[in-house]
C-alpha cells in the first residue's frame, strides 16, 4: 500500500465517524431541539391527522365492500389467517391509536403555547414557526433588532420546553 491508498482510506474512515456523530446527534435532541422541531412541524401534524382521518374513511367503505362479498375464513390448525375484513379493522384501529397520539401531542403543544401567548413578543413565536418568516423580517415588522428577535424567541421556547419536555430537563439539569 502506498501512501495516498493510506490516506485515501484515512479519508473514508474520518468521513464515516463524522456521518456517525451527525447521526447520532439527531437521534439525540436536546428539549430545546425537540421544542422547536415540535412548533416548526404543528401544522404538518394537523394534516397528519386529516389525511389518517381520510384513510380510515376509505378503509371503511371498503370494508363496507368487503364484508357483502365475503363467504367465509379460511382457518388451518397450525395457523389462524385472518379474514380480509378483520385485516381492515385492525388496520383503521391502528390508524385510530396514532391519531390519538397526535392529538395528545398536539394538546400539550397547544396548552404550552396557551402559558406564553400573553408574553409581549409571543408573535415572534408565531411568525417563525407558523409564517415561517426569518429572523430579518420579524425584527423589521416589530422594529426591534435581529438579536432582540432571536433572544426573546429563546426565552420563550425555553419556557416551552420546561413544560413541554420537563422529565427530560430535568435529568440534563440532574446529570
Amino acid at each position: 500500500m502506498n501512501e495516498k491508498d493510506i490516506e485515501k482510506i484515512a479519508d473514508k474512515i474520518l468521513e464515516k465517524i463524522k456521518s456517525d456523530k451527525d447521526m447520532r446527534k439527531d437521534k439525540q435532541l436536546t428539549p430545546f431541539q425537540k421544542t422547536e422541531k415540535l412548533l416548526s412541524e404543528l401544522e404538518l401534524l394537523k394534516g397528519a391527522i386529516d389525511s389518517k382521518n381520510m384513510l380510515i374513511e376509505d378503509l371503511k367503505k371498503e370494508g363496507i365492500s368487503i364484508q357483502k362479498r365475503e363467504t367465509g375464513v379460511n382457518v388451518q390448525s397450525s395457523k389462524v389467517y385472518l379474514s380480509e375484513l378483520e385485516k381492515v379493522e385492525n388496520r383503521i384501529e391502528k390508524l385510530q391509536e396514532e391519531i390519538a397520539r397526535i392529538e395528545n401531542v398536539i394538546s400539550m403543544v397547544e396548552r404550552a403555547l396557551d402559558t406564553i401567548r400573553n408574553d409581549k413578543y409571543y408573535n415572534i413565536i408565531e411568525m417563525k414557526y407558523f409564517e415561517d418568516l426569518t429572523f430579518e423580517d420579524i425584527a423589521e415588522k416589530l422594529n426591534i433588532s435581529v438579536r432582540t428577535a432571536k433572544r426573546h424567541k429563546n426565552f420563550m421556547i425555553r419556557q416551552l420546553q420546561l413544560i413541554i419536555f420537563s422529565d427530560d430537563v430535568l435529568k440534563s439539569i440532574l446529570n
